[in-house]
């Protein structure tokens, strides 16, 4: 919990970047994508990407929608976009706030936690002393969910006009899933092991 807090009361000391929401979009995808202008393991690097979220989740509740989808008891995760994991994992580690998102995402999101505090509370202290790990986390589990989509496409098209150019690309693609998913675990597992020395 004192990690928790203190990420918060340091979010509190300095004032956000503003962006349009075009541009704040942008920004969320390049990070979504490990392509982001900034470094979020830096001061500066959190306030733009804070910024950007605070912008795109405004816009998206003026538009009368809910931003980031957070995973329930009754959604399903496949359903999540490589930007919502990534958002997932921006909050859990700290890199963003529970106050960077409007009211109901940002509920869901403290719900989250709540069953997830252990988790999340050695999670930010780990972001201590190996921030780049977690960054490089979001950044593979993002790439998966990405392979994930274009799965979905080459699986839908080789339904469409089955022959031997779609089961070729169907196949590749299914490498391209697997490499990520590698990725991702691999990650994963460099995360706890800095977790696990942090304790």
């Amino acid at each position: 919990m004192a990690a928790i807090l203190a990420a918060a009361l340091a979010g509190c000391s300095a004032e956000l970047p503003r962006y349009e929401e075009r541009e704040a979009l942008t920004l969320l995808r390049q990070y979504s994508n490990g392509a982001a202008p900034f470094n979020v393991c830096t001061a500066e690097g959190r306030a733009q990407l804070r910024g950007a979220v605070r912008a795109y989740s405004r816009a998206r509740e003026a538009a009368g929608e809910v931003w980031p989808d957070v995973p329930s008891e009754e959604s399903s995760r496949a359903e999540l976009s490589a930007l919502d994991i990534s958002m997932l994992i921006a909050y859990a580690g700290g890199f963003v706030e529970g106050q960077d998102f409007q009211r109901e995402p940002r509920r869901a999101l403290r719900l989250a936690a709540l069953t997830h505090l252990e988790d999340m509370v050695r999670l930010r202290g780990a972001v201590r002393t190996a921030c780049a790990e977690v960054a490089a986390l979001q950044r593979a589990a993002g790439r998966y969910m990405v392979e994930m989509e274009a799965m979905r496409v080459a699986s839908d098209s080789a339904r469409a006009t089955p022959g031997r150019r779609q089961a070729e690309s169907l196949r590749r693609q299914y490498e391209r899933v697997a490499a990520a998913r590698e990725e991702m675990r691999i990650a994963g597992v460099r995360v706890e092991t800095r977790m696990r020395e942090a304790e």
